[in-house]
């Protein structure tokens, strides 16, 4: 999954649409010079035919070789994620993860202790 990811980023280098379509993509499999890829039936457009030449290309380059590119569409739930779904998930710790850090704050402790105030809203950056 980790190459997938590189290559979904070096992919948005070169062209911001197809890093986004294929940022959901599902890796089935990566073994050799093949890459397998699944789309839900919603994002069925990485599966023209166009958009898959280009992005074989850049898997061309990003590998240093030929690379054979298999893209189908999934029904169901396929197991693994995408890359679109790994990054909402870090996306959503770290929000988390800060919301937490601004609970605990000993800076919010004290005003709580003091006023007697609630939180009612934790805004954080991003």
């Amino acid at each position: 999954m980790q190459a997938w990811e590189r290559f979904v980023a070096f992919l948005e280098k070169k062209s911001l649409t197809l890093a986004g379509i294929y940022s959901h993509a599902k890796l089935l499999a990566w073994t050799g010079n093949t890459v397998e890829v699944g789309f839900p039936r919603e994002f069925a457009l990485g599966v023209d035919a166009d958009k898959i030449a280009l992005v074989k290309g850049a898997l061309a380059e990003f590998t240093g070789g030929a690379v054979d590119l298999k893209v189908r569409t999934i029904d169901g739930v396929p197991t693994g994620a995408s890359v679109a779904d790994v990054e909402g998930a870090r996306q959503t710790a770290e929000r988390e993860q800060r919301m937490a850090e601004a609970r605990g704050h000993p800076a919010t402790q004290a005003v709580i202790d003091t006023f007697g105030a609630a939180i009612k809203e934790i805004k954080v950056d991003g």
